[in-house]
């Protein structure tokens, strides 16, 4: 809860910094990507401590996975962005693939999009995802060392992500499907 108090804005953005005097800064990708993450986690656990909240995590997710479409998308060609398209300060705008010390910013939304589309059913979900994940052949086949949590995404995606609807509330699954 303080996360989103505290470090969200309403429209989703997000600040990567907490002073005592408030949060500061300009997120990037890893931000969006690994927060959307937690929360669709979150999500898939949550009916263990407070039942009934699974949906509003669902929705911040959500909230935090469009923003990212909106700042980071690549226009021209698949995947996402580091920095957001409106910093004018850049000489060159970088794309993360590779996992290193911690996973690739693009992993992290092919996790996100895919939990999104099996939870929301929306089209521009799975076509974003697909688009990112027919990149990872090639990415395997240069360093398959660097592509786990992307491969990770990949192969839940094709095992299958559970949504199970009960009463109106949504809980997801993404390690168990019946």
């Amino acid at each position: 809860e303080w996360l989103w108090a505290e470090m969200i804005e309403t429209a989703g953005d997000i600040f990567p910094v907490a002073y005592p005097e408030g949060p500061v800064g300009v997120g990037t990708l890893n931000d969006y990507a690994f927060t959307a993450e937690a929360f669709l986690a979150l999500a898939s656990r949550v009916k263990l401590f407070a039942q009934g909240s699974a949906e509003r995590w669902v929705n911040r997710a959500k909230v935090i996975v469009d923003r990212a479409i909106e700042k980071f998308l690549d226009s021209e060609k698949p995947g996402f962005f580091l920095t957001a398209r409106d910093q004018d300060d850049l000489i060159v705008r970088k794309k993360d693939w590779h996992d290193n010390a911690i996973p690739s910013a693009n992993a992290g939304m092919l996790h996100a999009l895919s939990s999104l589309a099996a939870i929301f059913g929306e089209e521009r979900y799975r076509e974003i995802y697909q688009e990112i994940v027919d990149l990872y052949p090639a990415l395997i086949s240069n360093v398959s060392s660097a592509a786990s949590h992307g491969m990770a995404a990949i192969v839940r995606d094709l095992t299958g992500i559970a949504v199970v609807r009960a009463n109106g509330v949504e809980h997801l699954y993404p390690d168990l499907i019946e």
